[in-house]
């Protein structure tokens, strides 16, 4: 169809990752007194994905959770993580959550991914991808 980008993009994976883990695996029971990071990954093919590769394009990645079940805070990672397409993906935004920034709980966490012109700075509405993943919160995880 005429407008519609000529490619993929898929935000093919998101995890938490803890701190200290040499194997950098995703860890689905975190202690609410440790930080963690929120890992996202994705890429693209085709003409539109190469031409923004190739022009230096902005990616946003933002970052929620959302708690599970009553009385469960919903929270913004906020400000976006913030970086630039280059010279082939897949390509990683990684979110820092401090100790402390979740209490003990059940969290769908979630990451969207968009992109803006790097000649405007604005967004391009071509592409919006995302994908989640589901953490536990407990005090004294080992």
């Amino acid at each position: 169809m005429s407008g519609q980008p000529e490619g993929e993009f898929d935000v093919t994976e998101l995890i938490a990752v803890e701190p200290g883990d040499p194997a950098a695996e995703q860890g689905n029971i975190i202690d609410t007194a440790e930080p963690f990071q929120l890992r996202a990954t994705f890429d693209g093919t085709g003409t539109d994905w190469g031409n923004m590769e190739g022009g230096g394009w902005a990616y946003s990645a933002w970052f929620y959770a959302h708690g599970l079940g009553p009385g469960m805070p919903t929270l913004f990672f906020g400000p976006a993580v913030i970086g630039n397409l280059g010279a082939g993906g897949p390509y990683t935004a990684v979110q820092l959550v401090p100790g402390g920034t979740l209490p003990a709980g059940t969290y769908k966490c979630t990451v969207v991914v968009g992109f803006r012109n790097p000649a405007t700075g604005t967004p391009w509405l071509g592409w919006l991808g995302y994908n989640e993943c589901v953490i536990m919160m407990f005090p004294w995880e080992e």
